[in-house]
């Protein structure tokens, strides 16, 4: 038990940069779909 929870914490770095990457993509893919959809919503000028 305890030589799992030593391995978990050796790798927690490596989730924590996972978690960072996806939550950055996430947050750029929701901007970026917010941005698109008020350019189809609103008319061309």
């Amino acid at each position: 038990m305890s030589q799992n929870v030593v391995g978990l914490r050796e790798k927690q770095p490596q989730l924590q940069k996972l978690f960072n990457g996806l939550e950055s993509s996430l947050s750029y893919l929701k901007s970026d779909y917010s941005t698109r959809r008020k350019r189809i919503s609103s008319p061309p000028p």
